[in-house]
């Protein structure tokens, strides 16, 4: 989930560094870790497009495809936590 949210992070600001930005003040506040591979560190160049240059997109398509992303859902999911 982490990396879901934090690529779309890039898609919803102006530029990529107000991005990042957003990412370690929430990572900072909520303790999440790795912030830097959601912006491409660690990670080989993908074909560039407008939004995300050549940083590897993730898509709700993508994240279903996850293994175990059905249980943890269940788990954090607003309705489990009511």
């Amino acid at each position: 989930m982490r990396m879901y949210w934090c690529k779309r992070l890039i898609e919803w600001t102006e530029h990529p560094s107000t991005a990042f930005e957003y990412a370690c003040y929430l990572n900072d506040k909520y303790a999440l870790d790795g912030v830097g591979w959601c912006f491409g560190a660690f990670d080989h160049p993908f074909f560039g497009t407008k939004i995300y240059g050549k940083v590897k997109k993730m898509t709700e398509q993508s994240l279903k495809r996850k293994p175990g992303i059905e249980s943890y859902l269940r788990r954090f999911s607003r309705e489990e936590s009511a």
